[in-house]
This record gives C-alpha cells, structure tokens and sequence, in this order.
C-alpha cells in the first residue's frame, strides 16, 4: 500500500477539505433560511416594504456597522444575498455591500497599530492600511452617487440574471441541485417555528440565518487558512516587486484561496511595515 496516501498528514487534509464542504452545506443553508425567514416576516409586500422603510443612504450605515461588528464583509454580503432573493430591492443591496467594504477595513487599520512602538514602522503600516480605506472610501464617493442617480451597477447585474433564467441554465432545469440539497434542512427548521405566530417565526428564521452563517463563513475561513496559508504566502512573497499587475493578481488569489480580505491584508500590513 502506497504510504503516501495513508500518512496522518495525507488524512488530516483530506478531513479538512470534507469540513470545509460540510460547512459550505451549512452557509447554503443559512442563506436558504435567511431567504426563507424574510418572505415569512414580509409576505408578499417585502419590496415596497423596503423601498419605503429604507434608502441607498440607510443601506451604506447598515453595511458599514454591520461588518465593523461581525468583522466579516462575507458574512454580511452572504446575508445581503439571502435579503434579495427574499424581495430586498438591489437598489438598497448595493450601498449595503459598499458599506460592507468599508466596515472590513477596520481591522488592518487594528493590525497597523502592532507597530506603533516604532515610529518608521508604524508610519509605513499604518500608510499600507489606510490604502485599503481610501480604496473603499473613494469608491463609494465615486460609484454611490452614479448608481443613485443613473443605476449602472444593478442596470449592468440584471441582464446577467435574465442571462441565466433564460439562457438553457439550471435555474430553469426542472432540477435545481442546491434547492434539493439543501430544501430538507430548511424544512426541518422551519417546523420548528411553526408555532410562532407571523411575523415573529420569520423573524426567529432571519436571526438563525445570521448566525448560522456568521458561523459557518468563519469556520470555513480557518479550515481554508490551514489548508491554504502557506500557498498564500508563497503567492505573496513571489508578487512583491514585480509592478501593480502582478500584485492586484496576486491579492486577488490569496483572498480566494483564504476567503478573507482581513488576512490578504493583515499579511501586507507587517510586510510594509518592515520595508
């Protein structure tokens, strides 16, 4: 028998990549339940709910204050996600995702201040940092108003998402592969707040929505740190010095691999730091 493929290290990866797609099960879930939560709570009507209750102004707080809190621009783009697919106009989704970036810098402006017992250390990492702030800053300044008063982002996604209704895709196959896998547990769930009266049960669905997904994108970020931190840094280290093309490259793939721009970041930070 090959020994390669019965070490401990061999087995431990192949255990750690079966959790990961466990818990991307569970994130699918979560948003099912947040999709499902939302039309229990608003009926029907959840459109113009959102359309008079909230604006593009409102939305952007929401998603700034949202990830300064839960710390992950993932967690509240997944829960976004989950909103408009249960009737939140993408009118409103977009400044949330907006301020979702924007409440994700926080913490490489946290990692930045690990330096501050040296002043030329600090001065550069504190520098690299707020890049990522202004990134975020500037393109709202930019994109928010645009969007607002000509619609180019939600006017560039809907074609895509007739695109995929009409074009011979699995949306419109009589067999949708996430709908059947995940549609038991959402079931099993909601039965558990049937007797709650609306809207409270849908609310009850929203809330462990949020926490289940806040949840599994966490675990899914560490389980991906074992398998993929030593990759990402090798990407890292081969990047540097090489021009800006080779660095969006660069960042780009280590937040994939990683699914967490906080750790793609975290990682320049200190590396600015020191020159």
């Amino acid at each position: 028998m090959d020994e390669r493929i019965t070490t401990p290290e061999h087995m431990r990866r192949a255990l750690n990549w079966l959790s990961v797609l466990m818990l991307v099960y569970l994130l699918l879930v979560a948003v099912g339940l947040v999709v499902s939560g939302f039309k229990s709570a608003t009926g029907e009507y959840a459109a113009a709910l959102f359309t008079r209750a909230t604006n593009p102004f409102l939305g952007l707080i929401v998603g700034i204050f949202a990830t300064a809190l839960l710390q992950s621009s993932s967690t509240v783009t997944s829960i976004i996600v989950g909103l408009v697919a249960g009737g939140l106009p993408v009118a409103i989704a977009v400044p949330m995702v907006m301020g979702a970036n924007v409440g994700t810098t926080i913490t490489n402006t946290l990692v930045s201040l690990g330096h501050v017992t040296d002043q030329d250390e600090f001065r550069r990492a504190f520098a690299a940092a707020t890049v990522h702030d202004f990134f975020d800053l500037l393109s709202i300044v930019i994109f928010l108003p645009l969007d607002i008063l000509f619609h180019p982002l939600e006017e560039a996604a809907a074609p895509l998402g007739r695109f995929l209704l009409t074009e011979g895709s699995y949306a419109q196959s009589s067999f949708n592969f996430v709908n059947s896998a995940t549609k038991p547990a959402i079931r099993l769930l909601h039965r558990g707040t049937a007797y709650l009266p609306e809207p409270y049960d849908g609310a009850v669905l929203i809330l462990a929505g949020i926490v289940l997904t806040f949840a599994a994108i966490t675990l899914i970020g560490r389980q991906l740190k074992k398998l993929m931190q030593g990759r990402a840094q090798t990407i890292l280290d081969a990047s540097i010095g090489r021009g800006p093309i080779t660095g969006i490259a660069a960042g780009t793939v280590i937040t994939v691999l990683v699914q967490s721009s906080s750790t793609t970041t975290s990682l320049v930070v200190p590396l600015a730091a020191t020159g």
